[in-house]
């Protein structure tokens, strides 16, 4: 109680609620800590969500060739949107270009005009 204070003027939180929530996320770090979350993915064969860092410490693992897979795909998307921009800011430029050239011929045809 002197580390956390008074906390039972809300009474939603109410008296235990200072002796129960410490406990709750002490035991959910420590579970973090052991890695109990993998544990239970994988002995609910529920791999899919296994975290990436334990794929990477086992390269036989077909999790980690799919990781692998995915930074490439990942590294590939990113390499076309890049090069699609990049043709789309010259398309544009060129575009530009075209406009003011007709813009200086327009203003010297006006010219001859006069």
């Amino acid at each position: 109680m002197k580390f956390i204070g008074v906390i039972n003027v809300i009474p939603f939180f109410g008296g235990s609620f200072t002796t129960v929530f410490p406990w709750f996320v002490f035991v959910i770090a420590l579970m973090t800590l052991l890695n109990v979350w993998s544990l239970l993915a994988r002995l609910l064969n529920m791999e899919r969500f296994q975290y990436i860092a334990q794929a990477q410490h086992e390269p036989g693992n077909e999790a980690h060739q799919e990781m692998r897979d995915a930074i490439a795909e990942g590294k590939r998307l990113i390499e076309q949107h890049v090069r699609a921009e990049q043709r789309l800011l010259e398309q544009q430029a060129h575009a530009a270009e075209q406009s003011r050239e007709a813009q200086r011929r327009l203003e010297a045809q006006a010219v001859m005009l006069v």
